[in-house]
């Protein structure tokens, strides 16, 4: 059937209360935030929330009603018409495009028009009282605010779904409330008892919301609960940060004030005295790309153009998901949420913590109550922050990657603030749950936080750490001497045969043990590059095996079939298949070379050939990231006697540490490696990005790695132990005159500890 169009328009169910209140609100704590906010963006100085009708344990009676009072400007009748009774309403968020500020300068929280109807998750009769003033205004017989407007609903007859009592759904605008215009018998005026002072408030503008036929079931411990999660609504961690906006909540009267669980004060006290690491006045600048914050009050900077926060598999993963090689992309491409500021405190948890920073019981339940939390222009995005919330995927991290590569939750306690102007694309959920996953703007917000917190767990942390491990290493010389105990001993009793003999077959034992020990450590770390070599080989391998047994698969099928079989084409095919092989075998006859179980006898050794064998296993890797290796010769050759497995563990760990860091960095890409045979040196350089001052002093120790989660802490380790043994040593230059690349220059002396050289 054609015709003229219908026109329409679209009604909304009663039900909608429903659903913009009770099913689109999780909880009370967020209910109570969204009214406090409206009071936040009225100007407000105080909010006080009455549990009213509780009984001394704060459990529901028939009469219990909760009773918010603020003291902001409060609104007119009209406004109460046009705004408060129409979901939806368009004035904040036009309000935040002319500027967006209360009069008292106040940035506009609001936006969506709906928070007001999270009166209806706490209950289903509710009154509301207002009385306008401008702050302007100083006259109490003012003719714009000398009034109050009174609005009631009353929707205790009706089910969740408002049917009537025949089950028919009634229609939003077929719900009706009660408004009514007084002279002031509620705020203060001349003309009226102030009706507010039983409350401890005497204001003559604001709004008062009562709020009965309470929906949920309280106590004395919920409400304690539901006042220290409003009560960060705004942030917790300035001491006198909140004096301008108050919040309080009492139980039936102003005798009985409610505090909350934890109290704000030891935390600042917890926070100035026992956290490891104290990040303050952290900025993400989106133009410059870059981190800038005070770490325990020094300045540090990082950049997100550095191979120090590119080596981070963090920063890589995300990178690559968006489709772009980390050695190749800017990161104005990935990350743009736009500029933001941080603090962090991280603790120390655990059992070995130093002295100072360790925490007594109720100390870690004090910092376990807090987490990281959002603040959007000073007012706080839910439910970041809360215990259970994982809004940075700390626990994904570390269920996916090595737990001991990143903090836990619990020992981190923070903030980060945006703002409408500078992370518009941050957008709060409707339901006031986090923010709107659109687009990639959240992800890449929360990966760059990702990327500072991983940074301090792998850089400060770790080298808080290892300080622990090194008291720990020097505790326990001090408290052994075994051999010295075994003096003591010897002497004590200088006449007693029986202990003598007993104190000779100790050290005996004891140094049958230690023998064994030693053997074992030496094959450890003689074995430990293997798994590195065959790593960085492995690829190449297969990729040379793949193309083999193709080849090989071709001529089989040419031959079974025997079709226009080309015995010539065949040849080619079988001399291709063995020369791929061949390659296979040299490769692991290099390989081979580091297993202690061969070749362990040391021998005079020409540093030339061993550099050429590990520069072909990595030769092809270096060469997918355009990285230019030079070998440079000086005097005599360098030669030095040792094994082929502690010259091979060495170069391979120079070389894998150089090409981690040279494919973060920006082109061109070089190694250079100088032999001098004269100076008995091998000189290793690169133009990465150097080793920082801070990593310098830890880095030849075991299990500390400057790559993070991504780094296993033993190759530098192992290749100065390995080349002590034979009095030779491995140094990281500081010396300017020694750097042949401007990045990390590392220094292989082949003259024992006596000043003899390897020949």
């Amino acid at each position: 059937m054609s015709g003229e169009a219908k026109k329409l328009t679209m009604r909304p169910y009663a039900r909608l209360l429903s659903m913009l209140g009770d099913q689109l609100i999780k909880n009370e704590v967020i209910a109570l935030t969204e009214i406090i906010k409206n009071s936040y963006d009225a100007d407000a100085s105080r909010v006080r929330v009455f549990f009213q009708g509780f009984d001394d344990d704060g459990r529901n009676t028939d009469g219990s009603k909760i009773i918010i009072i603020d003291d902001g400007c409060g609104m007119t009748q009209e406004t109460i018409e046009k705004d408060w009774l129409n979901p939806a309403t368009p004035n904040k968020k036009l309000a935040k495009i002319e500027g967006g500020r209360s009069s008292k300068g106040r940035i506009v929280q609001g936006e969506k028009g709906i928070g007001r109807f999270a009166v209806f998750k706490l209950g289903k009769t509710i009154s509301v009282c207002s009385r306008r003033c401008d702050f302007a205004c100083t006259s109490a017989e003012c003719d714009v605010c000398d009034y109050e407007s009174y609005l009631t609903y009353d929707f205790s007859k009706y089910d969740d779904d408002y049917l009537t009592d025949n089950n028919q759904a009634l229609f939003l605008d077929d719900l009706t409330v009660d408004l009514k215009i007084e002279r002031p018998p509620l705020f203060y005026s001349e003309k009226s008892n102030d009706s507010l002072s039983q409350y401890g408030l005497r204001t003559s503008h604001g709004t008062c919301i009562e709020i009965g036929g309470l929906r949920g079931n309280w106590t004395r411990s919920k409400m304690e609960n539901v006042l220290f999660q409003v009560s960060k609504m705004r942030p917790i961690f300035e001491e006198d940060g909140n004096e301008s906006f108050s919040i309080h909540f009492y139980l039936n009267d102003l005798n009985q004030v409610l505090k909350s669980r934890w109290n704000t004060d030891r935390l600042l006290q917890l926070l100035d005295e026992k956290s490891v690491l104290s990040v303050r006045e952290g900025v993400f600048d989106q133009e410059t790309g870059s981190f800038n914050f005070l770490l325990n009050n020094k300045p540090h900077t990082l950049s997100l153009d550095s191979a120090e926060l590119k080596g981070l598999s963090i920063y890589r993963d995300y990178v690559e998901s968006q489709g772009y090689p980390i050695d190749n992309f800017s990161w104005r491409h990935v990350f743009s949420p736009g500029s933001f500021s941080f603090r962090f405190d991280i603790f120390d948890l655990s059992q070995s913590a130093l002295p100072r920073y360790m925490l007594d019981r109720e100390e870690k339940d004090v910092i376990r109550s807090h987490r990281v939390y959002l603040y959007r222009d000073g007012i706080r995005v839910m439910p970041y922050g809360d215990p259970d919330d994982d809004w940075l995927s700390i626990d994904v991290i570390r269920g996916t990657k090595r737990a001991s590569s990143f903090f836990s939750n619990d020992q981190i306690v923070g903030c980060v603030d945006i703002s409408q102007k500078d992370n518009p694309q941050l957008k709060d959920k409707t339901n006031r749950e986090g923010l709107i996953e659109e687009g990639n703007s959240v992800r890449a917000f929360i990966t760059l936080i990702q990327i500072v917190l991983s940074w301090l767990r792998a850089h400060p942390y770790q080298q808080y750490k290892m300080g622990i491990e090194s008291r720990k290493k020097a505790d326990l010389i001090r408290r052994g001497r075994p051999k010295g105990i075994f003096d003591d001993i010897e002497n004590a009793a200088p006449d007693n045969k029986k202990v003598k003999s007993l104190v000779s077959e100790l050290r005996r034992s004891y140094d049958k043990e230690i023998s064994v020990l030693t053997s074992r450590i030496d094959r450890t770390e003689n074995l430990a590059a293997v798994g590195l070599s065959v790593e960085t080989a492995s690829h190449d391998l297969m990729l040379v095996l793949g193309r083999a047994l193709t080849n090989l698969d071709g001529v089989i099928s040419e031959i079974e079939h025997m079709v226009d079989f080309d015995s010539d084409h065949t040849l080619n095919e079988l001399y291709a298949i063995r020369g791929q092989l061949s390659m296979v075998h040299d490769q692991m006859k290099d390989i081979q070379l580091i297993y202690p179980s061969t070749k362990t006898r040391a021998k005079m050794i020409d540093l030339a050939t061993y550099v050429n064998k590990v520069y072909s296993i990595y030769k092809r890797t270096l060469g997918k990231y355009e990285i230019e290796v030079n070998i440079e010769k000086e005097g005599s050759p360098l030669r030095a006697k040792t094994t082929e497995a502690v010259i091979l563990q060495v170069l391979i760990n120079l070389f894998d540490n150089a090409l981690y860091w040279l494919q973060y960095s920006s082109t061109p890409r070089r190694i250079l490696i100088k032999l001098d045979g004269g100076a008995q040196k091998l000189v290793f350089s690169d133009n990465g990005p150097g080793v920082s001052k801070d990593d310098a002093p830890y880095i030849f120790d075991s299990f500390y790695s400057g790559k993070g989660e991504e780094g296993r802490g033993l190759g530098l380790y192992i290749a100065r132990q390995l080349l002590g043994r034979y009095g030779y040593s491995i140094r990281l230059s500081e010396r300017s005159e020694e750097a042949l690349l401007d990045g990390a220059t590392f220094v292989v002396e082949f003259v024992s500890e006596d000043g003899v050289d390897c020949e």
